[in-house]
């Protein structure tokens, strides 16, 4: 009598042993989940809002001579850049270029580090960035398109630089309210933020 229930307390014990650990278990598998989620949710919306930092350096109309002279000195034209500014006594067209080309740089730099968190995203949660991720190609590729007819108008080459392509290249801080860019950026980073907010709390 005193062996069955001695038997009957083990298998309770072993049987609730068993429960505790499974729902432990399903926890701590619930918890992983969420804090995947948070953590790729925080990396690809603080990756958006770079890329918008950088896009707005990117676009703006002033360059300082600092600049200028960094830009073709990392792009080893030093020479052809001092005969161009003897020539023509202000900003050279070797300067307007390299300029353009290490901004451009720096802006493909940040997006190919948000396209990494982007490919996480579309595993984690299919189709949930698929309108903002194609709006941000759309905006790139514009932005792209702009800045080689801006690189072919300096070589006299046979590509319209438009002034959409002015519009897409340089920020009018005078008019904000017409910069149709940095609406599109802002509305952007709207959508993104909508998404993301929704795997930043943690569970």
């Amino acid at each position: 009598m005193r062996d069955d229930i001695k038997d009957t307390v083990q298998i309770c014990v072993m049987v609730v042993g068993a429960g505790v650990a499974l729902i432990g278990l399903r926890t701590w598998q619930r918890q992983l989940i969420g804090t995947t989620h948070y953590e790729l949710a925080r990396r690809l919306l603080a990756g958006v809002y770079e890329l918008q930092t950088e896009i707005g350096r990117f676009r703006s109309p002033f360059t300082a001579a600092a600049e200028e002279y960094e830009a073709v000195r990392a792009e080893d034209r030093l020479d052809e850049h001092k005969k161009e500014l003897r020539d023509r006594g202000f900003s050279t067209a070797i300067g307007v270029e390299a300029v353009l080309r290490q901004r451009w740089a720096r802006v493909v730099d940040i997006q190919s580090k948000l396209d990494v968190e982007l490919l996480e995203a579309r595993v984690l949660w299919p189709d949930q960035l698929s309108k903002a991720e194609s709006s941000l190609r759309a905006l790139r590729a514009e932005l792209f398109e702009a800045v080689e007819a801006k690189i072919g108008s300096l070589h006299k080459s046979s590509l319209p630089f438009t002034t959409e392509h002015m519009d897409l290249l340089y920020a009018t801080h005078s008019r904000p309210e017409s910069d149709e860019v940095a609406k599109r950026l802002s509305v952007l980073v709207s959508m993104f933020e909508q998404e993301c907010r929704k795997h930043l709390k943690r569970r």
